[in-house]
C-alpha cells in the first residue's frame, strides 16, 4: 500500500472519524504498575467497546525494545495454534487467532474458558484453535466453564466474571490450596510436575451458570491473587517488593504476603452468547 493511502481523511469532510481496530494492546509490562494500568484504566475501555458490539481482541505483552532487557518476561499472550512445536508455528496462524479473539493473556496464570449450551444442542464457544467464540442456547441458559493453571510460585484466589450481566466474583477463601471447603472453589495441587521436585502446579475447573439470557451477552474472566492474602511472584518477578521489611535472606523467602510485589494475574478474551 502506498504511503498516501495510509493518510487520515480530511476531518472537515468526516462527521465521525473512527476506526475499529480488531485488536488492542491493553496490558503492557512486567510489574505492578503495568497491571494497574490494565485493570484500573484500560480494561473498562475495552468493555465499553464490547458493549457497543465492537468485538475487539485484548492483547497482553511486554515490549523488549532492546536486545538485552530484564523486563521483557512479563505479561504474555497465548494464541490458539494447530501445533505445539514453536518452530512449526506460522505467523498467519497467530494473526488469524488474534483476529478471531482466540487468545488469553497472563503473568504467572493461564486461564481458559468455555461457554456451554444446556438445551441439549451441544453448542459451545471456546478459545481453542478451530473453535467458535460465539454460541446460542434455545432457553438462554448457559454454563461458563473456567479452567485456571499456574506454577506454585504464582498464587491466586479470586475469579472475576465480567460481561453484559452483573459482575460475579468468586473467592478461594484464604489463598492456601492445601485447605478445602473454605471458599467458592478449591484449588488442586499437582506435585512434582515432570518429575521435578518442588515443581508443583495449582489448578481448578470451575463452572458458573447463567440463566434467562435474552440479549447478546459477552463473558470475560479475570483471575488474580489478592494483595495481603496471596504472596507476590518474587523472585520470578522481583519488581515492587517492599524493601523496608526485606532486609535479610530470611525476610525475602518468607512468602512476602502483604509486602507489595508483583501479583499473579490472568485474563481471557470474550466469549459471546447470541440469542
Amino acid at each position: 500500500m502506498e504511503r498516501a493511502e495510509r493518510r487520515l481523511p480530511d476531518t472537515t469532510s468526516v462527521a465521525n472519524l473512527f476506526h475499529h481496530f480488531p485488536a488492542l494492546e491493553l496490558w503492557n509490562g512486567d510489574n505492578r504498575g503495568a497491571q494497574s494500568q490494565f485493570l484500573d484504566e484500560r480494561i473498562g475501555i475495552w468493555f465499553n467497546l464490547l458493549n457497543q458490539g465492537l468485538n475487539t481482541t485484548f492483547i497482553a505483552d511486554t515490549d523488549s525494545h532492546r536486545f538485552s532487557n530484564l523486563n521483557s518476561a512479563g505479561a504474555r499472550t497465548w494464541t490458539a495454534s494447530p501445533t505445539d512445536s514453536p518452530a512449526s508455528i506460522a505467523s498467519a496462524d497467530v494473526a488469524a487467532a488474534v483476529d478471531a479473539g482466540r487468545a488469553v493473556g497472563g503473568q504467572g496464570i493461564y486461564v481458559q474458558t468455555r461457554l456451554l449450551a444446556t438445551d441439549g444442542s451441544g453448542d459451545v464457544a471456546d478459545l481453542t484453535h478451530g473453535g467458535s467464540t460465539s454460541m446460542t442456547d434455545a432457553n438462554g441458559d448457559v454454563d461458563l466453564e473456567i479452567t485456571v493453571v499456574s506454577p506454585n510460585w504464582a498464587e491466586w484466589d479470586t475469579i472475576e466474571i465480567y460481561g453484559a450481566t452483573p459482575t460475579v466474583v468468586r473467592d478461594e477463601g484464604d489463598c492456601d490450596p492445601t485447605t478445602t471447603g473454605d471458599g467458592d472453589f478449591d484449588i488442586t495441587v499437582t506435585s512434582s510436575v515432570g518429575g521435578v521436585t518442588g515443581a508443583d502446579r495449582y489448578s481448578v475447573t470451575y463452572t458458573e451458570s447463567f440463566t434467562g439470557l435474552v440479549a447478546d451477552t459477552w463473558f470475560v474472566v479475570v483471575v488474580k491473587g489478592t494483595d495481603g492474602e496471596c504472596g507476590p511472584m518474587f523472585p520470578i518477578y522481583p519488581d515492587n517488593l517492599a524493601t523496608g521489611s526485606n532486609v535479610s535472606l530470611a525476610d525475602l523467602v518468607d512468602g512476602n504476603v502483604g509486602e507489595s510485589g508483583t501479583m499473579a494475574l490472568g485474563a481471557t478474551n470474550a466469549l459471546y452468547f447470541e440469542p
